[in-house]
């Protein structure tokens, strides 16, 4: 494990470094031009150690466009919506999960559920539920995990109305 960290410390600098010259662009004078640098960081950073490098790209710069731009990559990151396009249901997630009914009892009430089968609330539920993780220090990486394991229970019950056992 002692390895491990000095290892992924390197990869992160040398990444970092790899994407000096496409963040420096993105200030450059002409629009074209940062417009093809931020489309191409948003490929770049699409690694799991992104949250290191956003930091660390971020740290002493001066110019407000770069800053803006660097923001705008990151708010896209950070969205919690998978490919799935769409937060799953609350009540999706999967019965082995820490204090599940808990879980979804409060937040199903922080949206003022009523019962009913009104499931945006479900996934609104889900929403602030994540967020709060997020604002909590949990990864968004990990997050997204959470979601796509989410998803197939949901999908089963779209498809036989009942959860998997």
């Amino acid at each position: 494990m002692e390895n491990l960290i000095p290892a992924f410390c390197l990869m992160v600098g040398l990444h970092q470094c790899a994407l000096e010259s496409t963040v420096m662009k993105l200030g450059d004078d002409r629009f074209a031009i940062r417009e093809q640098n931020h489309r191409l960081l948003e490929k770049q950073l699409n690694v799991c150690w992104k949250e290191f490098l956003i930091k660390r790209l971020k740290e002493d710069r001066n110019d407000a466009e770069i800053n803006r731009r660097l923001d705008c990559v990151i708010e896209k990151l950070d969205s919690l919506v998978t490919d799935y396009g769409k937060y799953p249901w609350i009540d999706a997630l999967p019965k082995n999960y820490p204090n599940r009914q808990k879980v979804i009892d409060e937040y199903l009430k922080k949206t003022g559920w009523m019962p009913a089968k009104d499931y945006p609330q479900y996934r609104c539920a889900t929403y602030l539920w994540l967020k709060d993780l997020k604002r909590q220090g949990c990864w968004t990486s990990s997050l997204k995990e959470v979601q796509k394991s989410m998803i197939p229970n949901e999908l089963y019950w779209i498809k036989n109305r009942k959860y998997p056992d």
